[in-house]
């Protein structure tokens, strides 16, 4: 029932994608719960036959999603939580404690998508994952496409914001390329398995009695790592916020791994989106308890390749001019390091900090900022 196709072999992202194929009894199934939903459903802005069509589309990649996820649990050990949908959100399902987001579209024409950011930012709609779901209705077949976290999704919206302001753009979308999305599917399973709900944080409604002319407000809790749960026995807190064991993201480096210090080692893939194209690089740091009971820290930066695959020899290098920042929490700069021609990694001084300190890392390139937050 599920395949792999090739459809665009230049393109890492439309690689590969997990193909579901589609029954006749899904269609007429979608066919019939199109035309009975409710008019709030149908009718919310545009024409009502055109919102109908959206509502079976997103009714079909449902039941194939619901397909696929019947059966890669035959395989989770312990068996996986139950799938459950919304019953007013048709795109809005639960796994566990977990929320899910099915955004589905009729087919990528191009190599982004636009997610509308109410359902990163409105609380009843967003969800700890997002799930990209292509409908080819004529092929009968569903091509999964990936999935992305809520706070990588915020991290994004965010940055894409402070372009909007400048650009004076009050558009209520954020364009996302193919390469965002996680194409590894079953990876859900594994982030649900080894991760709490609390680890991605969501919006929430707040009561605000000092505003008579808004009650309601939404905020996003602040994502922040927590370096000494890296050091415990807990599994889950290695995958936390896309970052990586050693082992599994060394084969995605450019840089050979001699030099690096002796301690416990994670890593993660930063994606800087640039003007003309997306720069990966990876932010490793390497914690080593010292005697006194302080963890000592070494922050390193190190060229990856796009997509997660390691680059050409002759890439095997950091961009010129790209910077690395030790911030405080109160938002003073300590430490900054800047990449020169030819560089295969840089590095900022180790330094050693207690058990619940705060700092920022900070890695700037050509106008992209992105921000990591820790808490030892």
């Amino acid at each position: 029932m599920f395949s792999s196709i090739d459809r665009t072999p230049s393109t890492f992202p439309l690689l590969s994608p997990t193909v579901i194929d589609l029954e006749e009894q899904q269609y007429e199934q979608a066919n019939a719960l199109s035309e009975s939903l409710p008019k709030a459903l149908s009718e919310d802005k545009g024409d009502a036959e055109v919102n109908q069509w959206k509502n079976y589309l997103n009714l079909l990649g449902q039941q194939a999603f619901q397909s696929w996820f019947s059966e890669q649990r035959v395989d989770t050990q312990p068996p996986s939580e139950s799938l459950t949908f919304s019953d007013h959100e048709i795109r809005l399902a639960h796994l566990g404690e977990f929320r899910l987001f099915l955004f589905v579209v009729e087919q990528c024409l191009s190599e982004e998508v636009s997610i509308p950011t109410n359902v990163i930012d409105d609380p009843d709609k967003a969800a700890h994952f997002y799930i990209l779901l292509e409908v080819a209705e004529e092929q009968s077949e569903v091509w999964l496409r990936g999935l992305i976290r809520h706070d990588q999704l915020y991290q994004m919206q965010q940055t894409q914001s402070i372009q909007s302001q400048a650009d004076a753009n009050e558009d209520d979308t954020i364009t996302l390329p193919l390469s965002a999305f996680e194409p590894e599917p079953s990876r859900l399973l594994h982030y649900c398995r080894y991760l709490t709900p609390d680890a991605i944080p969501l919006p929430q409604i707040v009561s605000n009695p000092t505003s008579p002319a808004a009650l309601l407000s939404t905020t996003v809790a602040t994502v922040r790592t927590r370096l000494s749960e890296w050091l415990g026995t807990s599994t889950a807190q290695g995958w936390q916020s896309g970052w990586q064991s050693w082992d599994l993201l060394q084969p995605q480096l450019a840089y050979a791994t001699r030099g690096l210090s002796d301690g416990l080692k994670r890593g993660k893939l930063v994606n800087l989106e640039l003007g003309v194209g997306t720069i990966t690089v990876a932010l490793v740091l390497t914690l080593l308890p010292e005697a006194d009971e302080k963890i000592s820290i070494l922050v390193q930066l190190l060229p990856a390749g796009s997509d997660g695959e390691a680059p050409p020899w002759e890439d095997r290098t950091l961009p010129p001019q790209i910077t690395l920042s030790l911030v405080s929490k109160k938002g003073k700069s300590l430490q900054t390091v800047t990449s020169r021609n030819q560089d295969n990694y840089i590095q900022l001084k180790s330094f050693k900090g207690t058990v619940g300190q705060r700092f920022s890392l900070q890695i700037q390139y050509q106008g992209a900022t992105v921000s990591e937050d820790f808490e030892i």
